[in-house]
């Protein structure tokens, strides 16, 4: 049976998907979004056969085919999921690859009046095309969510809020699981609430020597996930610092709202949703050029292990990007192969997570 399975072949499939939530937003992007969908060895040879997901979001800037253009070290999704299933490293299973990037460079997977319902269209609209379409195990035990940087963010944001529809959740370098570092050091906003309008997020130099290329529009992306003001054009956004006398200062007020969405703050209002996951890891390098980074993980994990919420955190000697095809190869894929159900699970089982 094995040398049989290792004669099939895989296929990527492309989809496009719409969604009502992503209609009306204020940026003008399209509520019709590209969706790739890896296709395990024996998904063709096995009519009768379902299978677990796992959706995989890209990073800031990125799309659905940063998963297949060699973005990371050369990873390419279909050659190595064949290579981890041929060498048994992995059980089969489907990967669906969304593209989640708006006109502000990210959508960051939030519901927002401003960017649109991105959460509603990966936990509901795309669950659901996905289980219609394909011979799924359409379960939450059967489901993961994954990604890297903002695809990271958007993982766990929707792994802690959408234990219904995912079980096991896994970001590597995630951003924004608190308002730590960079994100809550005022001389750090200098550059970003210079922006005035859409035509200055490329433009404007960055401020401090840590920052290169296009920070200041991730953060603006970042608030209108956040903190959105549909009210207040040309950008729609609250921004947690202020300009006063020349200098940025703190708006407490809406870094409230920015705490809503940090994963960190999270945990008290989601345990009981988190102690139903299957399984929940993270994975960080030590010397990630955004501070917040890794300084929000550790705060994420001292607030998970605070409410006794199991979960594995790596915090490794590595940077933000470089090892993500490593992870992804030897971290990610084992792990969501480990912790998800190939089988249909009572209703009313409960998971019993396992760090």
């Amino acid at each position: 049976m094995a040398e049989d399975l290792h004669s099939y072949q895989s296929a990527l499939t492309y989809q496009t998907i719409y969604s009502p939530g992503l209609e009306r937003n204020l940026l003008g992007d399209s509520a019709h979004r590209h969706v790739t969908v890896f296709l395990p060895p024996s998904y063709f040879n096995e009519p009768e056969r379902r299978y677990p997901v796992v959706f995989l979001l890209h990073g800031y800037n990125g799309t659905s085919t940063s998963w297949t253009s060699g973005s990371y070290q050369g990873f390419h999704i279909q050659i190595a999921m064949e290579a981890l299933v041929r060498t048994g490293r992995i059980r089969e299973m489907i990967v669906v690859m969304p593209d989640a990037r708006n006109g502000y460079g990210g959508s960051y997977y939030t519901n927002s009046p401003v960017t649109g319902n991105w959460e509603d269209f990966i936990a509901r609209d795309l669950v659901a095309y996905v289980d219609r379409r394909y011979r799924t195990l359409p379960q939450a035990a059967s489901r993961a969510v994954a990604g890297q940087s903002m695809g990271g963010y958007g993982a766990v944001y929707l792994g802690v809020k959408r234990a219904d529809v995912f079980s096991v959740i896994y970001g590597t370098s995630p951003c924004s699981l608190d308002f730590v570092a960079d994100l809550a050091d005022a001389d750090v906003w200098t550059t970003t609430l210079q922006v005035k309008n859409r035509d200055d997020m490329g433009t404007l130099p960055q401020s401090g020597i840590r920052w290169q290329g296009n920070y200041a529009s991730a953060l603006i992306g970042l608030a209108a996930a956040v903190s959105p003001n549909p009210a207040k054009p040309p950008l729609f956004v609250d921004l947690p610092f202020e300009l006063a006398g020349g200098r940025p200062r703190r708006v407490d007020s809406v870094v409230r709202r920015w705490l809503e969405f940090c994963p960190a703050a999270m945990v008290a209002r989601y345990r009981s949703s988190l102690l139903r996951l299957r399984g929940l890891r993270f994975t960080v390098g030590a010397h990630d050029h955004l501070p917040h980074i890794p300084e929000g993980a550790r705060s994420f994990a001292r607030a998970l292990t605070l409410h006794r919420v199991p979960h594995t955190f790596d915090d490794l000697d590595t940077d933000h990007a470089s090892s993500v095809r490593e992870w992804l190869e030897t971290l990610v894929f084992p792990y969501a192969s480990e912790k998800l159900a190939f089988e249909t699970v009572p209703e009313n089982a409960v998971a019993v997570q396992q760090a």
